[in-house]
């Protein structure tokens, strides 16, 4: 019983280290999905045929946002430069500077970029998708470093305690999901095919990863903490082989009774520890002694 408790303990602390991990490891993953300009494809996103890729909060750099189907603001349709002023960068300034580079629209004036930015936004699906990628994020951020500080604490051995994360990482799990309502914006998937691309497949890893470390917080054995053991027994010695008292000794009384004829009655009382009495009676008859005369 003893090794089997002792590897029931090796396996609670192992399987919610691992579990710690797995959270840490997903709310990196969820930071990734949710900042990526590579979150969702959109096919044929433009008047040209162009396949492009968009995030829940940001852009890639190296495209010009009017030729979107919604991408013109007031009528505009977008030129290969866009508007003009000092403040804003020409097509080709933008590409060699911005390409690759993922950004929020906003940050910089370019081609039909303003005329995104007043949908990007206001959009319903990816308000919905930033606000519940971002409170797993905060969660999952905030439950490993909990997570962590239990196993310093030793709070991780109480099963209230991995129930608790059970249900936390659970909720992050599902959060992580609702990122998906992103796929039914109006800016690009209302009349385009959108499929996933990296960031989303990221996404669902770090959903498994969440419910991976559910599972293994749930499933931790709670082992019996050990009992002390039972007082050792008075023993007394006999010969070379200590012999265990049958019944410990409690409290002893003797009482001591002595006959008109001359008997002396000794009579020992001793009450044990489990209750019972034990009563040892001897009896002593005075000696009678014959005196022969000698004749």
């Amino acid at each position: 019983k003893e090794r089997r408790s002792m590897a029931q303990c090796v396996a609670r602390e192992t399987m919610y280290a691992v579990a710690t991990v797995l959270v840490m490891v997903a709310y990196g993953l969820g930071m990734f999905a949710t900042w990526t300009c590579n979150f969702f494809k959109v096919a044929n996103a433009d008047r040209y045929g162009t396949s492009i890729y968009l995030g829940i909060y940001t852009v890639p750099g190296g495209y010009d946002y009017s030729r979107l189907p919604g991408g013109g603001y007031n009528g505009e349709t977008g030129d290969d430069n866009f508007n003009s002023g000092d403040d804003y960068y020409s097509g080709d300034d933008y590409y060699y500077v911005f390409n690759g580079i993922c950004i929020l629209p906003g940050w910089f004036y370019f081609q039909g970029e303003y005329a995104l930015e007043r949908q990007w936004w206001q959009d319903g699906s990816l308000n919905v998708a930033r606000g519940f990628a971002s409170t797993s994020n905060l969660i999952s951020f905030v439950s490993w470093i909990t997570m962590w500080f239990g196993m310093c604490c030793g709070c991780f051995k109480m099963r209230g305690w991995r129930i608790t994360f059970t249900v936390i990482n659970l909720v992050c799990c599902l959060f992580t999901g609702l990122a998906f309502v992103a796929l039914n914006n109006d800016i690009a998937c209302k009349t385009n095919q959108c499929s996933l691309s990296t960031g989303g497949i990221v996404n669902i890893i770090a959903m498994l990863f969440f419910i991976a470390a559910a599972v293994l917080c749930f499933f931790a054995p709670n082992p019996k903490e050990a009992t002390p053991p039972p007082p050792q027994q008075q023993v007394y010695t006999q010969g070379c082989v200590e012999t265990p008292m049958e019944h410990p000794v409690h409290e002893m009384t003797t009482e001591v009774t002595e006959h008109p004829d001359g008997t002396i009655v000794t009579k020992k009382i001793t009450l044990n520890s489990d209750g019972s009495k034990t009563v040892e009676e001897t009896t002593e008859k005075p000696t009678v002694s014959v005196y022969s005369p000698a004749f």
